[in-house]
């Protein structure tokens, strides 16, 4: 929105897709779209990687895709708020994604994603470990990879995701 005026027709369009009575208006902050995907078991967290999120801003938003993995001056802040919010959820494991808008040297938390998320189409092509045995021993076993590594960078986007069956 660029002014007030605006706000009701943004409600308005609110509440033909939720069913929920209230809803939460955030200040749009600028910035780029990211997000963290990482494994979780019961007390420890492992870093996968950060993620660009192709979004275009507007009435409503529109995610296209992403970029693995995404060199950002603020990556190293990025991996420490994700972490922090996995680890102040109790229950987490496995594979999460968190969402975020990063700046130069900030990291503005989104939401947390406690499920498999759409970055998971190109990481699991580039990370040089196996990613479903990685998920299943964090959630069953407790147990984190010791290290993990990408092969180069991938990007995907809504239109080419055949890229889950392409091997």
């Amino acid at each position: 929105m660029t002014n007030p005026s605006e706000l009701a027709e943004a409600l308005v369009l609110l509440q033909k897709v939720t069913c929920h009575d209230q809803i939460l208006l955030q200040t749009f902050m600028q910035g780029t779209h990211a997000s963290v995907s990482l494994l979780v078991t019961q007390d420890r967290t492992l870093p996968l990687s950060l993620n660009k999120q192709l979004i275009e801003a507007g009435r409503p938003f529109s995610y296209s895709g992403g970029v693995i993995p995404l060199e950002h001056p603020a990556a190293s802040c990025a991996f420490d708020l994700a972490q922090a919010a996995a680890l102040a959820v109790p229950g987490l494991r496995g594979y999460i994604g968190v969402d975020m808008i990063l700046e130069q040297n900030q990291a503005w938390l989104i939401e947390i994603n406690p499920r498999i998320t759409t970055s998971y189409v190109g990481l699991h092509r580039i990370i040089e470990q196996n990613l479903a045995s990685a998920i299943w021993h964090a959630c069953q076993e407790n147990v984190l990879l010791d290290r993990t590594s990408l092969k180069g960078s991938i990007t995907f986007s809504k239109e080419n995701l055949g890229i889950w069956f392409d091997e």
